[in-house]
């Protein structure tokens, strides 16, 4: 198994539905829509390198993940993980305890050509179109059938989209819906 590397870019102020009948009209394919788990690790002795462990969770399954940040590009190694409590507790057992429990709502669809789309909404934040794929050429051509302005991309990551709303260091914070968000989400 070997690192691949994962483009991706966001477009912020979305319409969710909008967006959402855009993609099934442009052949796209709904693959999960649903609150995932985020647990996020520090790596030790990961010196200067941007990198941690994501352990996520959802309907569809859990997986385990190492991301390394390499400036615009992320690196990512992931494996299925059959029990999201179990690795928690192997990490604390190893006394790994995580940094950052998340909650994020997801609507993820398949574009042909190793492209995801997601229509994701975190905390606080307004939804928001992630666009991924395995070349920044794949990634440019679905913004194209899409019909969205490049104009439009933003290169913030999500920490820098909590930044500039003025929510600070959301690596060392838990980030949970309220009920009135749940609520907000389930009527979509």
């Amino acid at each position: 198994m070997s690192l691949k590397e994962e483009i991706e870019v966001r477009i912020l102020d979305i319409d969710p539905l909008e967006v959402s009948n855009n993609i099934l009209e442009k052949g796209g394919q709904l693959v999960f829509s649903g609150i995932q788990e985020r647990d996020i690790f520090e790596i030790p002795n990961a010196g200067s390198s941007k990198s941690w462990l994501r352990l996520r969770s959802a309907e569809t399954g859990t997986t385990l993940a190492i991301k390394i940040d390499k400036g615009g590009v992320v690196e990512e190694l992931e494996v299925e993980v059959s029990d999201h409590a179990a690795m928690l507790g192997i990490f604390r057992a190893l006394g790994v305890a995580p940094r950052a429990h998340h909650q994020t709502h997801r609507s993820l669809y398949q574009l042909p050509g190793e492209i995801e789309v997601s229509i994701d909404t975190w905390p606080q934040l307004d939804p928001f179109l992630e666009i991924e794929g395995p070349s920044i050429e794949a990634v440019m051509t679905a913004v194209a059938l899409l019909g969205l302005d490049t104009e439009q991309i933003t290169p913030m990551n999500i920490v820098q989209i909590y930044e500039q709303e003025g929510i600070m260091d959301i690596v060392h914070t838990d980030l949970v819906f309220t009920p009135s968000e749940l609520d907000r989400l389930n009527k979509q």
